[in-house]
């Protein structure tokens, strides 16, 4: 009698597990897209103004202007 009653409450826990499993998987599957759509969004978006700060600000900022370019006097 006490087996069956034990054996009662682990399929019973067994089943509790087994049911929020479910539930966690069911919304992990909703959510994994959305949450996954917005990373690439903020993501996209950040490079986007990046992208536009660069080409605003005349897109030569990386290169080096001519005046730096010339030997300073120092150097022969």
């Amino acid at each position: 009698m006490m087996v069956e009653h034990d054996a009662k409450h682990l399929l019973d826990n067994a089943a509790g597990m087994t049911g929020l499993v479910t539930v966690i998987s069911y919304w992990a599957g909703i959510l994994t897209p959305i949450l996954s759509f917005l990373v690439l969004a903020a993501t996209l978006g950040w490079w986007l103004i990046r992208y536009r700060e660069w080409w605003l600000t005349g897109r030569v900022a990386d290169r080096p202007s001519r005046q730096s370019a010339e030997p300073d006097g120092d150097n022969p």
